[in-house]
């Protein structure tokens, strides 16, 4: 079962994508650690000082002829003295205002302004007069993780209705042989091999099946024999799964049992375990900072 349901390439990309996505998210919300402690309220408010206001051009494919001012401020995060070394001096930005083609804003070089930053991480800060100029990084984190939702939840998806699927064809599946009838080489972006196999059912009543196959090891280990074992549904005959793709390096035997030709094939659980640990670190994380 091991090399059956994690030998699968597919399945192995389906877990390095969570792994990479879990670290993505994690330095995503690292970076954004000042912004969710102003959310928070773990906040100091204080004086902004304008030093520019900038006429922007809209970037985007139809926002052409639009445009937006950004208006650059510095402010003293030095809470327990009147110093303005370097070091206590922080620079941030924020936009006028969240639509394009705005009236020009009222503030000048040189005015003062309300602002608000994070206590542990001072280089965050948000405007709260005028509250009309928003962050350029808000929503910076929920975006993508939405994006992250949606991903996971397809991808997971599609696993679940195949692993299901599987298990009933393995459960209630009826064995037989399919010969290979046609086949046929797609080239392109999306290249792949279109095999067409004919098999009987139990009353000899036939029915073919059509697989696409992108890996070439997989469309090879298809057309290598005269006959390839299959198991069909019974309620659904033309519900199919071949022997020879199922992952993990299985074969069938004449009576139909399954052997597995790797060595050890719980090598394959690393790459889950390891894309779990990093899903369960990017929550935590979440957790920690958000919460």
């Amino acid at each position: 079962k091991v090399g059956l349901f994690f030998g699968k390439i597919w399945v192995q990309i389906m877990f390095i994508l969570i792994a990479g996505f879990s670290i993505f998210f994690v330095v995503l919300v690292n970076n954004n650690r000042g912004n969710f402690e102003i959310r928070k309220g773990v906040f100091v408010e204080s004086d902004g000082f304008v030093q520019s206001i900038y006429k922007k051009a809209a970037t985007g494919k139809n926002d052409r002829g639009k445009y937006y001012y950004e208006m650059n401020y510095k402010y003293n995060t030095d809470i327990n003295s009147n110093s303005i070394g370097n070091d206590f001096i922080k620079i941030d930005s924020c936009f006028f205002p969240k639509s394009f083609n705005p009236e020009t804003p009222k503030e000048r070089v040189g005015d003062i302004i309300k602002l608000k930053y994070s206590k542990n991480y001072p280089e965050s800060s948000k405007v709260i007069s005028p509250n009309s100029c928003t962050k350029s990084g808000e929503g910076v984190v929920l975006i993508p993780t939405i994006m992250m939702a949606i991903v996971f939840i397809i991808i997971l998806g599609r696993f679940l209705f195949w692993y299901l699927s599987t298990i009933d064809l393995l459960k209630n599946g009826v064995f037989s042989y399919g010969r290979l009838i046609s086949h046929k080489y797609i080239s392109g972006k999306n290249a792949h091999w279109k095999l067409t196999f004919e098999y009987s059912d139990e009353g000899k009543k036939s029915y073919q099946k059509t697989v696409s196959i992108s890996s070439k090891g997989e469309a090879n280990s298809l057309m290598d024999d005269s006959e390839e074992a299959l198991l069909y549904s019974y309620k659904n005959p033309k519900k199919v799964i071949f022997f020879d793709i199922l992952g993990g390096k299985l074969s069938v035997s004449n009576s139909g049992k399954f052997k597995s030709l790797m060595a050890n094939p719980y090598i394959l659980l690393i790459l889950p375990l390891l894309s779990l640990s990093f899903l369960l670190w990017a929550i935590k994380v979440f957790i920690s900072v958000a919460l």
